[in-house]
């Protein structure tokens, strides 16, 4: 039974095995026909990629007739391109070659004139341009005898610099150079035997062929004598020269101060100045009695001459006390003061320092009224009291039962005017400083008469022009 049952398990176990194998090969057919599948699925996609590949073969191979292409249709235009170049290369080269070899030949005159200079020291000639047609120069050194180079000018006789010696200058064409020259001319004066002077030399200088200049000869003083100008020789008083004049310098010169005692009645010399105060023009003397009295007239001789610079001119103010002032003038108590002198720019004015009679303002006014109209004698050739207009005016009011002005005043033009001008000063010009004479300078004076005197006022502020009043 036992062999049986093996047998028959034997058959069960072949049957099974066969229905192993058959599963198995079954499991083999599915496994391979799934394999071979896959595989049929890979190659076909290899096959895709195949594909691809070959397309990318074809579109590598049209992009590499596209640059083949391109390549081929852009060899000629490079070929211009350099051919060009080489063209203009070669065009330039000749250009400058052509331009270089020209300026080469090309050259400039460089010429000077002295225009008053002495000479010129290793003038050039000719420069030669360079290769880039640049021609330079260094411009030369000159001399002036006694004077000074100051440089050169593109213009004849202008005093404006355009180049200075040993500059380097470019040349464009012939080109010509003044020299600009200088030379100072001195005015000296021999001050051995005076006081004091105004500046010790005066000068001007001269350019290129100008042969002279102007100076303005200055003042001097001599305490207690009247200053008569300059002589242009030794101990020669003729030749004469004044204070304020100008002068034309040719050369190098040289003054000598002439003075002489005041001369009234008789000659003499005050000689007891104790100091000489300078105005802006001329110098007024004080006496040693007068010293300590003379402060407030000098301040108010300032004043004056500030609002009315035009009066005082080349004169010589002495201030004295009254003992002295008569003494010297020989005169009565009723003179106050006065202007003596034949020289318009050249006058003498008294005035007593204590005279308590009168107030000394209006007396010094007056006095320098004298030295004003005197002085325009020196601008006009006449004075301004010889005017038609003074005779009238005077001849109009000299009968008149109450007439302007102090009876003084009618004795002649001269003080006329001076009493005229002191009257209008006072009445409307100066109106703050108390006046304590018996004379009333406040009261008015007809319009004519004012009129008149505005009128040589404005004379003298445009310095004598009658033109302009």
């Amino acid at each position: 039974m036992k062999n049986d049952y093996n047998d028959s398990n034997n058959e069960l176990d072949q049957d099974e095995l066969m229905s192993q194998y058959y599963y198995t090969d079954q499991n083999n057919y599915y496994n391979n026909g799934y394999n071979n599948n896959n595989n049929y699925y890979n190659n076909h996609n290899n096959n895709y990629n195949n594909y691809d590949n070959y397309n990318n073969y074809y579109g590598n191979n049209n992009n590499y007739d596209d640059d083949y292409y391109e390549e081929k249709k852009s060899k000629p235009v490079k070929k211009i391109i350099i051919v060009s170049f080489i063209i203009i290369f070669v065009i330039t080269i000749a250009v400058v070659s052509t331009f270089a070899v020209l300026n080469l030949m090309t050259s400039y005159t460089i010429s000077f004139e002295l225009n008053g200079a002495t000479k010129i020291i290793n003038e050039p000639e000719k420069c030669k341009s360079n290769i880039f047609g640049h021609c330079y120069v260094t411009l030369p050194s000159a001399t002036r005898e006694n004077g000074e180079i100051v440089g050169y000018s593109i213009v004849a006789d202008s005093k404006t610099i355009a180049y200075k010696e040993g500059q380097e200058i470019e040349l464009t064409e012939d080109t010509k150079l003044y020299v600009i020259s200088k030379l100072d001319r001195k005015l000296t004066f021999d001050t051995s035997n005076i006081d004091e002077i105004e500046e010790q030399e005066v000068s001007c200088t001269t350019y290129n062929k100008e042969d002279s200049c102007k100076v303005t000869v200055p003042e001097f003083n001599k305490k207690g004598y009247l200053n008569t100008g300059y002589s242009k020789e030794k101990n020669n008083t003729k030749v004469k020269v004044y204070p304020g004049e100008t002068v034309e310098l040719k050369e190098n010169t040289n003054y000598f101060p002439t003075y002489e005692q005041y001369d009234i009645t008789n000659k003499f010399t005050v000689t007891n100045i104790a100091k000489t105060v300078k105005l802006k023009k001329g110098y007024v003397d004080i006496t040693n009695a007068c010293a300590n009295k003379s402060d407030k007239i000098i301040e108010y001789l300032k004043v004056i001459e500030t609002r009315y610079p035009f009066i005082i001119y080349n004169h010589k103010i002495t201030i004295m006390s009254s003992d002295e002032f008569h003494t010297y003038y020989r005169s009565n108590e009723g003179v106050k003061g006065i202007t003596f002198g034949d020289k318009p720019n050249l006058l003498s004015v008294f005035i007593p320092c204590d005279d308590n009679t009168i107030d000394i303002y209006p007396v010094m006014f007056h006095e320098l009224m004298h030295v004003f109209d005197m002085g325009s004698k020196y601008f006009l050739g006449k004075t301004l009291s010889s005017a038609s207009e003074i005779t009238e005016i005077a001849k109009k009011y000299y009968k008149s039962y109450n007439r302007p002005l102090r009876s003084y005043a009618y004795t002649n033009r001269e003080e006329f005017f001076a009493e005229l001008m002191t009257y209008y000063y006072f009445g409307y010009v100066e109106t703050t400083h108390q006046l304590t004479g018996s004379i009333n300078y406040r009261q008015g004076i007809p319009d004519d008469m004012k009129k008149l005197a505005e009128k040589f006022i404005c004379i003298g502020e445009n310095d004598h022009d009658v033109s302009k009043c």
